[in-house]
Order: C-alpha cells, then sequence, then structure tokens
C-alpha cells in the first residue's frame, strides 16, 4: 500500500487547505505523520476527511498517494481514538447503516453513535479481529502479552458468548444463514435496526464457508440461549472451528460478549469492565490494533494519551509501533496533544503544525530523540522556567557570554531559541528577565 502524501479538505470556514504528510524523502517500512496544533485547529476533522477520501469513491480525488497516479487506491484503514469526542465517521447511526459500513474500515473506539458511548464495543471489536485465523499466530506476539502486563493481568481472556435477545425474539427460528442472504438481498424489516450492510454481508459471505454457517447454526441451537465459552490466550493460536463461528456470528451481529473477565496472579477472577478507564482503554485498544494491522493498512489514531500515564504514553507508542512492523508500507498518523507522544515517534517521522491555517500545510521532520521539554518549547509553544531544557538553554547562553562570546556563530545559533523561550514564558516569570538580559539590543525586553 502506498504512503499518503497528501489531503485536500475544507476548514470551518469553507476554505480550502493542502495538507502534505511528507517531503517526499521515504525510507523502507511504514511511513509516520504526527498531526499537532491547538484546540480547534481542526485535527480530529483532518482525520475525519482522511477516511472519506480514502474510503468513499465520492472523496478519493481529495487525497493522493506517493507513487500512484490518478484515485485507484483500495486500503484497509484503521481508526482508533483514545477520546470519546473523536470525529471517525461511524458505520451506523440512529440504527441505520451509513456509506462507512464497508469492510475496508475499522473503527475501534466507545463511540457507538452520535451521542452514545458504549464500553462493550472496544472489546467486542477486539476479540472479532482476534478470532480471525489468519492473524491466529499474534498470539504469540510481544503486543499480546504486554497489553495484559502493563496493568498485571495474567495473558488470558475468558469470555461467555450468547446469542443476542433482539434476534431470538423477532426471529425464532431463522438460521444464520438465512441472516446472510437477506442482507445480500437488500431486504430489510420495516423498522428494522441493527442488521448487517450489503457491502459487510459480502465480506462475509468470501470468508466463511458452508461448515463455518452449519457450526453457528449448531451452536446455537445446542446452547438454546446458554452461554459459549471462548478463552483468548497464547493457546488461541490454534484456530478451533467453534471459534470461526464466534467470529461469524460477530460479524452478524446476532452474537455479543456477555461477560469478559481477567484474572492477577493470588486473585479471583473479575469482570473487565472493573478495570480503571486507563487500563481497559490500553487492554481494548493494543489487542485490537496487534490483530487488526495488515501489510498495507493506513492507521489512523486520535490523541492516544487520553486517560494513560505518561509512562504508559511511551509504553502504548513503543508497542504501536512494533505492531505498525507489519506493515511493509502504509502510513501511520497519529493527532496528539502530547509532548511523550511526540517523543516517541519512530525515526524519519514527520510532524505537521495545524495551528497556523496555511494553503499548503507542509510537512517537517520530527524531532527524533529531543527530550520531551524541548518539544513541548518547540511544537506547543509552551515552556516553564523550571523545565530542564529551559534551564539548559539559558545556563548555555549565560555561559558563552560569561566567557565574552555573545558575538560568535555559537550564541548566535541560541538566539532564535531564546526569542521562542521569552514569548513562550508567563509575563511575572522571573527568568524573563534573564533572558531579556541575554537578548539585549534586539529588543526582547
Amino acid at each position: 500500500m502506498p504512503k499518503i502524501r497528501s489531503l485536500r479538505y475544507l476548514t470551518r470556514q469553507g476554505d480550502q487547505r493542502l495538507l502534505e504528510f511528507h517531503d517526499g524523502n521515504l525510507d523502507p517500512g511504514f511511513q509516520m505523520t504526527l498531526l499537532t496544533g491547538q484546540n480547534g485547529s481542526q485535527k480530529s476533522s483532518v482525520l475525519r476527511d482522511l477516511v472519506s477520501a480514502i474510503v468513499l469513491p465520492t472523496d478519493k480525488a481529495n487525497v493522493t498517494f506517493h507513487g500512484v497516479p490518478g484515485i485507484s487506491v483500495e486500503a484497509p484503514v484503521i481508526c482508533f481514538s483514545g477520546s470519546v469526542a473523536d470525529r471517525f465517521p461511524q458505520k451506523m447511526l440512529s440504527g441505520r447503516n451509513t456509506e462507512y459500513d464497508v469492510p475496508n474500515y475499522h473503527y475501534i473506539g466507545q463511540r457507538a453513535g452520535t451521542n452514545l458511548l458504549s464500553k462493550k464495543l472496544p472489546l467486542e471489536t477486539a476479540v472479532t479481529f482476534a478470532l480471525n485465523p489468519a492473524v491466529s499466530d499474534r498470539f504469540l506476539d510481544p503486543f499480546f502479552e504486554k497489553a495484559f502486563s502493563l496493568s498485571g493481568l495474567n495473558p488470558s481472556l475468558s469470555l461467555d458468548i450468547r446469542y443476542e435477545q433482539r434476534f431470538k425474539k423477532r426471529f425464532p427460528s431463522i438460521t444464520p444463514r438465512e441472516i446472510l442472504e437477506r442482507a445480500l438481498s437488500g431486504y430489510r424489516e420495516p423498522n428494522s435496526r441493527g442488521e448487517i450492510s450489503l457491502a459487510a454481508a459480502q465480506s462475509v459471505r468470501e470468508e466463511f464457508s458452508d461448515l463455518d454457517f452449519n457450526v453457528l447454526t449448531a451452536l446455537i441451537d445446542e446452547r438454546r440461549g446458554k452461554f459459549s465459552k471462548i478463552t483468548l490466550s497464547k493457546n488461541s493460536a490454534v484456530t478451533t472451528q467453534e471459534n470461526l463461528a464466534v467470529r461469524l456470528g460477530l460479524m452478524l451481529d446476532i452474537l455479543v460478549i456477555d461477560r469478559a473477565t481477567v484474572r492477577r496472579d493470588g486473585e479471583e477472577e473479575f469482570s473487565v469492565y472493573e478495570l480503571s478507564s486507563g487500563e481497559y482503554h490500553m487492554l481494548t485498544s493494543l489487542l485490537a490494533l496487534g490483530f487488526s494491522v495488515t501489510a498495507g493498512s493506513i492507521v489512523l489514531v486520535d490523541e492516544p494519551e487520553n486517560s494513560l500515564h505518561p509512562h504508559w504514553q511511551q509504553e502504548f507508542m513503543a508497542t504501536l509501533l512494533e505492531i505498525c512492523r507489519v506493515m511493509e508500507d502504509g502510513h501511520l498518523v497519529v493527532s496528539t496533544h502530547s509532548p511523550l507522544i511526540v517523543a516517541s515517534a519512530k525515526p524519519g517521522s514527520m510532524i505537521v503544525d495545524l495551528t497556523v491555517p496555511r494553503d499548503v500545510t507542509p510537512a517537517q521532520p520530527a524531532p527524533f530523540g529531543a527530550s520531551s521539554d524541548s518539544i513541548l518549547l518547540d511544537q506547543f509553544g509552551i515552556a516553564s522556567s523550571r523545565n530542564l531544557y529551559v534551564v539548559e538553554l539559558v545556563q548555555q547562553a549565560v555561559d558563552l557570554v560569561e566567557r565574552d562570546l555573545a558575538g560568535t556563530p555559537e550564541y548566535a545559533a541560541l538566539r532564535p531559541k531564546l526569542r521562542d523561550l521569552f514569548a513562550a514564558l508567563q509575563k511575572d516569570d522571573p527568568l524573563r528577565t534573564v533572558i531579556g538580559a541575554l537578548l539585549e539590543g534586539e529588543g526582547g525586553e
């Protein structure tokens, strides 16, 4: 899958803008681009418009890819959000399928509709991905154990799966095969809600065999409303026929996860929903991403830092980059307010600052190896006189002045940084007086 080159989008004022995702110097493997900017700079809107440009035939002219003429690219787009207020398109609104309910668009987040949130949705999404036999070997990859170990959990998830009650009541005798055929025909019951789209039904038909449908039908008939129990662990690297049937049922939206439990050493099993928001967020997101990313994916991540301790922000990014290694090509785009996320970018990454509106917003090399303190000042325009980077910068300038080296190229190189620092500090910060003196003759004070 080629890497993204540019996106043409509209601002809230209706102005057309062009955003560049790279400067053209491409490295092997996947590309990473960071989107930064103040609140209101439309970072989340840019991600939404990027989804539309890749997924919707009507919007494909808005995006270009390196080395690809025209608009023929079809790519799996995986969207993860750390925010409950993300702007990623929804597959379903008001019980109806949207134009985004297509096989190559995957949403990993909590929004279940315009004003609805679901805590179960991220877990169900992750489980559906994990039961895909094409990625069963990934249970042995480091991300799987990492997803659990960060919260001190044993690397195992126990699930109780049941037949969805609304289908049992409305269609007491309908079979999974008949549910698929209804979707393929385009038929919908009056006021029906939650039936899969034609595009999703076509994808299901291509993936599953008659045997899979027969096993799912038998599973539903035999259990008669009782639970089907499965466990996700390293042993799941061996695919079972029952797990395939459960994946089929989840994709048809006729099976649901009724209970999910985890365990810590020396403790009883407890519901995964009892984890803190940060723990649950980390577990479900790493599982979903780890089992969904493919060789040619485009992965869009919106504010991954939400609900995460600074240390976990770094752990999340390190694990995400490890997961994305399966992408032989493709693109990872991360929107963030966190200097720790920026500092965790892979070498060769690009950064786009959307704070200042421009007709063409260029991508610049991200500061690989820079401290979060320097990134906080350089990329976000925020400084503190207690910041180690700030202290070292001022001390370096003072040392040169004391050695009568203020006229040297070395000191001249520090002046732009001192000016930026002077502008970023609070007006009542006493360090501004020191920096003003260092910039004497430039109007620093």
